[in-house]
């Protein structure tokens, strides 16, 4: 986000929102409109907290916004363990009834991680998302007798 001015507005944020509202920009060199039209503006952000700010309400207001909550337990577990299950389809029966155990470790765990690492302006990497928990499930086949190794070592220590 862009950095405040002194009177607390976002110099591109409102040329942004300037646009929205009149439709065009106004070339300083010519002193003339510049007409912009045919533009699609979609934007994504963050909830306030960490290294980012919080949007501006003047221009938030401008977009139709939408919360999308993170999916609970239950959706994690039918998300990832549909990819777990296809993985261990090859496998003996005790490496697969050992699945639904390495699943909720590993969910517990990502859950962990989000909760005590969170992000500051000196730690800004700590950002965590479910992309980081499916790296885990999308395991090649070629890697999978690793995993398979890799887990069980994990429980039994």
């Amino acid at each position: 986000m862009p950095v405040r001015d002194e009177y607390g507005s976002q110099p591109p944020l409102e040329l942004m929102r300037l646009w929205y509202d009149y439709g065009f920009w106004f070339d300083r060199q010519k002193q003339w409109r510049k007409n912009v039209k045919d533009m699609v503006v979609c934007g994504a952000a963050g909830p306030a907290g960490g290294a980012r700010s919080p949007l501006p309400a003047r221009l938030l207001s401008r977009f139709h916004a939408f919360y999308l909550p993170a999916p609970a337990h239950a959706q994690l577990v039918n998300i990832f363990g549909a990819m777990l299950d296809q993985h261990l389809r090859d496998f003996d029966e005790e490496t697969k009834t050992l699945g639904k155990i390495v699943l909720t470790a590993t969910i517990d765990m990502f859950n962990n991680i989000v909760a005590k690492l969170l992000p500051t302006p000196s730690k800004m990497h700590y950002l965590f998302n479910l992309r980081d928990i499916s790296k885990i499930f999308q395991v090649s086949d070629a890697y999978a007798y690793v995993y398979k190794y890799t887990w069980v070592f994990t429980l039994n220590v």
